[in-house]
């Protein structure tokens, strides 16, 4: 039980880091940093 704690507490610091990326790549797309093309490939301007 306590190694599946383990295993779980990890998955969600996992999802915080994740997901403060996923906050990072929001902001620099609505500031206009990156464009994409219609396959969906990110390109820094």
């Amino acid at each position: 039980m306590e190694e599946i704690k383990k295993i779980l507490s990890n998955i969600q610091s996992e999802l915080v880091d994740i997901k403060a990326k996923l906050k990072d790549i929001e902001r620099k797309a609505s500031n206009g940093d990156y464009t994409y093309t219609e396959h969906g490939d990110k390109n820094k301007i």
